[in-house]
């Protein structure tokens, strides 16, 4: 849904679960993702609301005269966007994701407005200036320039720094600019070839995040991707580790991704790394009250040794499918089930064990019960004939045909069976 946020309108999109909402999420940006359609944003509209989690996601107010937005300002807007998130997810627990330059203001925000928690990913502790020294020195390297050419970056962020904070004049640090602007690495040094007419422009420079991180309280999911080239991580982490003493902290690096969350360094959806998605999902289902009381159950089989076995294999992952029959249904008068649909598994003792999530749903003939279906079942069947005798052996049983009250029922080619694919969400 669309919507705006504080009370200078920015735009806004809202994507709400179907179901019960477990939790909620506000997106805060990186320094150049501005817009709400920012891929990384938009992923997690589409990943998270599934999981019983809100997503809201908005514009960032424009910059002025090209300077960055101030961090205080990004705090505000960010805890107007909290407040618009509350109202429609009522007292459910909200928190802050936030990306780069995002992670910064998602911190100070968690210091002005109660959050439940924090997912940073690629989140520096040293402050803008440090970073950026760290970040443009790694793009020398990466790209081939040796230690004399990182001496004259050194010296050059340096002497632009200075003219920031008033103490180097202006002819000084811009002759310094044109002296480095025919340097052929001077484009990897990200600073502009006029400077501003008057300091003081880049006004969190040397924003210190420590005392901020010093005050956090909630659960806090820290993202690295294992080659970032512009968070000197294990400086950021030695600072995280030192300062935030009453937070709960947790690290993940992410195989294959650099600042981004995504492999290759891609630019899509399609290269967001599923490790992130994997961490991200098992992290905010440990962190957020559990909704088992709000999901439908899911009984394999009847409780019994069949059961222990069939939920064993969807604990282990190997089980990933099933089949019941379409008159099953018919006689409960139930519908027939969702894709999306997340249900808690029941074990023989009654209890619920595990999350799982309808990836598909399909009404078949017996006899066209395909090879894939038969293995995912999780029950080692390596062929159909295999997995049809063993679940004859299920639906001429005593049990089943007990429960169905015809002591002679039997299944042919052309009973309707329906065919369920499903993915752990979570053990419980």
């Amino acid at each position: 849904m669309e919507t705006t946020v504080g009370a200078a309108g920015l735009p806004a999109v809202l994507d709400l679960p179907a179901g019960p909402v477990r939790g909620g999420l506000v997106v805060l940006h990186g320094s150049h993702a501005g817009q709400r359609s920012y891929f990384l944003y938009e992923h997690l509209a589409r990943l998270l609301p599934p999981a019983g989690i809100a997503v809201l996601r908005y514009d960032r107010r424009p910059r002025i005269d090209g300077h960055d937005v101030p961090l205080a300002d990004q705090a505000d807007d960010a805890s107007a966007a909290l407040t618009e998130l509350h109202r429609h997810v009522g007292t459910a627990p909200v928190g802050l994701w936030g990306f780069s330059q995002g992670a910064w203001a998602a911190a100070l925000t968690a210091t002005r407005h109660p959050v439940d928690f924090l997912v940073l990913v690629g989140c520096s502790a040293v402050s803008p200036a440090v970073q950026m020294r760290h970040g443009t020195a790694e793009q020398l390297r990466r790209n081939g320039y040796g230690p004399a050419d990182l001496a004259e970056l050194a010296e050059l962020r340096r002497v632009a720094e200075g003219y920031q904070r008033g103490e180097v004049p202006r002819p000084v640090a811009q002759a310094a600019i044109d002296a480095a602007a025919r340097r052929p690495w001077f484009p990897l040094a990200f600073l502009p070839e006029q400077l501003p007419a008057t300091p003081g422009t880049w006004t969190d420079m040397d924003y210190d995040p420590a005392p901020v991180l010093a005050r956090l309280t909630c659960p806090v999911l820290l993202c690295y991707g294992e080659t970032d080239a512009w968070i000197p991580i294990e400086d950021s982490l030695a600072v995280w580790r030192r300062a935030a003493r009453d937070a709960e902290l947790t690290v993940a690096r992410l195989a294959g991704c650099d600042h981004a969350p995504t492999l290759g360094e891609g630019e899509d959806l399609d290269s967001v790394s599923p490790q992130y998605e994997r961490v991200l999902l098992d992290w905010l289902g440990r962190t957020l009250p559990r909704m088992d009381a709000d999901l439908p159950t899911f009984e394999f089989a009847f409780p019994g040794p069949l059961r222990d076995q069939l939920v064993a294999a969807v604990l282990d992952g190997s089980k990933t499918t099933t089949t019941g029959l379409l008159q099953d249904y018919e006689i409960e008068g139930e519908p027939l089930p969702a894709v999306g649909t997340r249900s808690a598994v029941i074990d023989s003792e009654g209890r619920p064990v595990a999350v799982i999530e309808l990836v598909e749903v399909r009404v078949a003939r017996l006899g066209d019960v395909d090879l894939d279906h038969a293995r995912d079942e999780g029950e080692g069947f390596d062929t159909v004939a295999a997995w049809r005798a063993g679940h004859e052996g299920f639906w001429h049983g005593e049990d089943y045909r007990g429960w169905l009250g015809d002591a002679a029922f039997t299944v042919d080619d052309d009973t309707a069976a329906v065919l369920q694919r499903f993915r752990l969400v979570e053990t419980l």
